[in-house]
């Protein structure tokens, strides 16, 4: 097989990936990583890594340019205006039966926690506090039951096997399950939103409503966001964040800034418009040295290179990593064992290799 120039991966998260990218980086060749963007149909573009493992977070960001700004003005006006999210919403419903189905009798502050994918690799990796969206509902749930004139609205992410039900929802004083309407008619009634670290977080940003993370996300420690590290600090912040007032137009002009600099920057990409889709690409010829570039699939690549010693030295390092944190993190190892991935590589290795670990 011809020698890559630069491997494209998506994401780069999962297990096969970890291993493309690890036997790029040891031959010499760069890797550049693709995920969704912030907004339909739009691309984070990074040499380091996705989410909270960009190369970007952590740092202090330029002040965008007016072409960005432009770019991500015009962007969020029509993000505003549209149903189009990162993910299929349900269809739009008249605003009257959207009260009624929510219950609201004009009262009440409404806060909205949209749940994620537990085998996603932002929940996996970035998750520090909560392993599992169920976790996090549970958590949040007796926080808000105790406050007076307060509906927290949950919604299940559309892709996610372990959906929380109706009724486990219910069990709970003002909590409710709003699966069936979308996120665009429902973050402009949000006093405050709720999330790990996920996409939802920075829409609602852009809708000016307050966001509250949990996770380590591409947006959180930015100053735009309240950012829980410690579980006991739950009581404080929610508590305080219902006394208090949202900025609009502090939160929405914050978060424009945020992403007009990741345009200028070429950490996002557009796919809707032709001239930023070159922009990327000459991007891409800059970091292979002016040669044309082979994107192979990770897939192949990791199947083709499944019998040369690179790769079994990468699964050897792997096998003493995890023996390693088998020793300081027993609950995290138990977790990974039960991921659908990582763990049937693992009952895989543990049958045929090594039965230790």
């Amino acid at each position: 097989m011809a020698r890559p120039k630069m491997v494209v991966l998506w994401n780069g998260e999962q297990l096969y990936n970890r291993i493309l990218r690890s036997i790029a980086r040891h031959i010499g060749v760069p890797v550049i990583f693709i995920e969704r963007g912030p907004l339909a149909d739009t691309l984070f573009i990074d040499r380091e890594g996705v989410n909270a493992a960009a190369s970007f977070v952590g740092h202090k960001m330029p002040a965008p340019t007016p072409d960005g700004l432009q770019w991500a003005r015009d962007r969020v006006e029509q993000y505003l205006i549209d149903n189009e999210s990162a993910w299929g919403q349900p269809e739009l419903v008249d605003e009257s039966l959207l009260f009624k189905r929510v219950g609201i009798t004009g009262c009440e502050k409404l806060i909205l926690l949209p749940l994620q994918v537990d085998e996603d690799t932002n929940m996996i990796l970035h998750s520090p506090l909560f392993s599992s969206s169920r976790e996090l509902f549970l958590t949040l749930a007796p926080h808000y039951a105790k406050q007076k004139d307060v509906l927290l609205l949950v919604k299940n992410h559309p892709k996610t096997r372990d959906k929380l039900g109706a009724d486990e929802v219910g069990k709970y004083e003002r909590c409710i399950l709003v699966d069936d309407l979308s996120i665009k008619q429902l973050l402009p009634m949000c006093d405050h939103v709720v999330t790990n670290n996920s996409t939802v977080g920075f829409e609602a940003l852009l809708f000016g409503v307050d966001v509250i993370t949990t996770g380590k996300s591409y947006y959180s420690n930015r100053d735009i966001t309240v950012d829980i590290t410690n579980k006991d600090d739950l009581s404080e912040i929610i508590a305080r964040k219902m006394t208090g007032s949202r900025n609009d137009a502090l939160n929405k002009e914050s978060a424009i800034n945020f992403l007009a600099s990741l345009w200028d920057q070429v950490y996002l990409c557009d796919v809707r418009s032709g001239s930023d889709i070159e922009r990327v690409i000459d991007n891409f010829k800059e970091l292979a040295l002016g040669e044309n570039i082979t994107i192979p699939s990770a897939r192949s690549v990791v199947s083709a290179m499944s019998k040369e010693s690179l790769l079994y030295q990468d699964i050897l390092k792997l096998h003493e990593q995890m023996g390693e944190m088998a020793l300081k993190h027993t609950a995290e190892i138990s977790r990974l064992y039960q991921h659908p991935v990582i763990g049937r590589v693992w009952r895989f290795w543990r049958r045929f290799f090594n039965s230790e670990i």
